[in-house]
C-alpha cells in the first residue's frame, strides 16, 4: 500500500504516471518507507530532492531531515566572483 502511495507521489512530482523516477531514486525512497536511514549522494540537478519530497508525500507521518549545502555553495560562488 505504501509503495502505491510512493508511486503516486513520484507521479505528482514528476508530472504524471508516464514519468518514472530513476531506479536509485525509488530505491532510496523505499528504504525511507521502511524507516531506514537514507543517505543520497549525487550530482547537482540529479533529483535528490525528489526522493525526499516523494517520501514526505507518501508517508507524511515519518520524520525526515534534509541537509542541503546550498547556502554554502552560494556563498562560495559569490566570494569567488569577487576575486
Amino acid at each position: 500500500m505504501r509503495e502505491a502511495a510512493l508511486d503516486a507521489a513520484f507521479a505528482k512530482l514528476l508530472g504524471g504516471p508516464e514519468r518514472r523516477p530513476r531506479e536509485w531514486q525509488r530505491d532510496a525512497a523505499l528504504e525511507g518507507l521502511r524507516r531506514r536511514d537514507v543517505f543520497v549522494r549525487a550530482a547537482t540537478g540529479s533529483g535528490k530532492t525528489a526522493v525526499f519530497q516523494a517520501l514526505a508525500l507518501a508517508a507524511y507521518e515519518l520524520y525526515g531531515q534534509y541537509v542541503s549545502p546550498l547556502v554554502l555553495l552560494l556563498y562560495c560562488s559569490r566570494t569567488r566572483s569577487r576575486t
